[in-house]
């Protein structure tokens, strides 16, 4: 299989799937991901979960090739095509909601995402993902976060400051803020799990 790939995505794919079956394994309906990257993830849960229908999305063209690309190569039926979204988009929701014709999702997953964009897109998918979802729909966040402001692992600290060299708008968020936006958009966190290489999984289930 020549798919694009990356040696991360290969490796955490596995980790996060089991944090993630306790929940999917039991569920059907739809599934909206955010920041789908080259689909490495995508095609991995399409094929773990075959009751869940996902909807892989990304800003960049290039991921967006390369997510058909994995669609296609494994003729995975319960793998939607690409489609665009950017979180910073004030409507990104209303957007993707007529895309998928007003169907309600049950769960919405962003893996790896908000360290890399900037936080105007954490507040977009807090404050507007719940309007997506069913009720009691679960939003799933993975990646390196920060604790009560303090950084879980020196790893991750270095990797903070790399990261805001890059780009000043990047940067670990902080779960004390995210669960107080989080609030404003109708969810809870009801569960915080550690993940291998100081990865956190945050599960938001809508109140």
């Amino acid at each position: 299989m020549n798919c694009p790939s990356t040696p991360a995505g290969e490796r955490n794919k596995k980790p996060i799937t089991e944090a993630l079956h306790p929940v999917f394994s039991s569920s059907t309906g739809d599934v909206l991901e955010i920041g789908a990257g080259l689909g490495q993830h995508a095609a991995a849960f399409a094929i773990a979960f075959p009751e869940l229908n996902f909807w892989p999305t990304d800003p960049s063209s290039y991921h967006r090739a390369s997510i058909d690309s994995w669609q296609q190569t494994l003729a995975l039926p319960n793998l939607q095509p690409a489609r665009s979204l950017d979180l910073r988009s004030a409507n990104w929701h209303t957007k993707i909601a007529k895309a998928v014709h007003g169907k309600k999702f049950s769960a919405i997953i962003c893996i790896n995402v908000l360290h890399i964009s900037p936080f105007a897109a954490t507040e977009g998918l807090l404050f507007h993902a719940g309007a997506l979802l069913k009720p009691g729909g679960l939003l799933y966040v993975y990646g390196p976060f920060k604790l009560n402001g303090t950084h879980t692992a020196p790893s991750n600290n270095d990797f903070d400051i790399y990261l805001r060299k890059r780009n000043p708008e990047w940067g670990l968020r902080d779960i004390s803020s995210l669960k107080k936006i989080a609030g404003s958009g109708g969810f809870c966190l009801t569960q915080v799990k550690h993940m291998p290489a100081n990865n956190l999984s945050l599960f938001f289930t809508v109140i």
